[in-house]
Formats: C-alpha cells, structure tokens, sequence
C-alpha cells in the first residue's frame, strides 16, 4: 500500500501462508526468519517486517511525502512514536485474535477457542482499539496523529481489516475507530488495498 501512495514501481508476490509457503527454502533466503511481508531490491538487498520496509523505500529514494515527512524531524519523531503504540498495543493483540478465531480453524483443523480464551482475546483486543482511540481524541483530527494522513493510519487500517472484514470483533461500540475507517476507505489508494487484501486473507495468502 505504501507503495503506491508513494508511486513506486514493484512486483508482488503473494505468499500462501496457509501451506507454509514462508518457509520454502527460496524465500527464507529473502528473509531467514520466515516471516511476512519482506523486499528484495534489483541489487540484491533485502529487508523485512512492514515498517522497516516503508521508511527504508521513502528515506532510500529521498521521497518527500506527508506519510513520513524526514526532513521534519518532530513530525517524523511523533510518527515513529504512533507507529511504536500501533505495534506494542495493537499489532499482536490483533495477530492473536485473528490467528486462534479464524486462521487456525480456518486453515489448520484447529478447534475455535472456548468461551473463556475467546473473551481474553476479544478483551486484549479491545484494549488495542482503546489505545487508538485515545491517538485520536488526543490529536483531534480525522487520523491518527490529526489531519494528515500517515504512515500510522496505513499501519493500523492493515490490522484493522483483519478485525473487520473477517469478522473477528465488531466496531459498532467503537464509533470514533469506526469513523476512522470509513474515514480511510474513502482513500482510493486504501480502498483498492482492502478489497484486495480481503480476499488475499480469506485464502489464506499475503
């Protein structure tokens, strides 16, 4: 998504993790650590995890852009800081959810989780949703961080499509994050990501 808010020419490939494609020994010489997503430039060089990725394509091309503005040292700085709440607050209680409701079941044979561990799931997540919430109110803007667009909403909408569109919670007792996303679907380039990565997710690839 990043890329094509900051008009990069790239190849995507998709990868089925549903059958450990992350694994094969081809793309663990992209990234040892079989996860997703990771680059690999016509030179050779290679790097991984998603927002490593977007500030090295923007800060390698000196691409001046309000998504990570790094001539502006305290925008940049208030950016990292948003991106760091997105990850330790959010990120993994999505990945979580997601992965014991749905993939797991989905793609593995799992059984759902009970009652109890759903509900302590559901509640982490929760708590990850009030944490962007509270961005919001603190900076009183139609965004994340006010009224520009940033590479902490492209982080956040990644997640919160997950929850969303696979069903995982429900947005209607979170009404300033549900403004937030319908705020973010209005984005042409964000729209065309979601319907694609929906059903990406849905088959189990990304």
């Amino acid at each position: 998504m990043v890329f094509d808010f900051i008009q990069i020419n790239y190849k995507n490939r998709e990868i089925n993790v549903a059958f450990g494609e992350q694994k094969k020994p081809w793309y663990l010489k992209i990234n040892p650590n079989g996860a997703i997503p990771a680059i690999k430039e016509v030179d050779g060089f290679t790097t991984n995890e998603g927002i490593a990725i977007a500030r090295y394509a923007i800060l390698s091309r000196e691409i001046d852009t309000p998504l990570y503005p790094y001539k502006d040292n305290k925008k940049t700085a208030l950016i990292n800081q948003g991106l760091e709440v997105v990850i330790e607050e959010y990120r993994s209680k999505v990945i979580s959810a997601a992965t014991a409701i749905f993939f797991q079941p989905a793609f593995f044979g799992a059984p759902k989780p009970d009652a109890n561990h759903e509900k302590f799931l559901l509640d982490r997540l929760e708590a990850g949703l009030e944490k962007l919430k509270a961005m919001i109110i603190r900076n009183k803007g139609d965004y994340l961080l006010g009224q520009e667009l940033s590479l902490v909403d492209l982080y956040a909408m990644v997640f919160t499509i997950v929850v969303v569109e696979l069903q995982i919670l429900s947005l209607s007792s979170h009404k300033i994050i549900e403004k937030w996303y319908e705020t973010m679907k209005k984005n042409k380039v964000v729209e065309k990501y979601r319907k694609g990565y929906i059903k990406t997710l849905k088959m189990g690839m990304f």
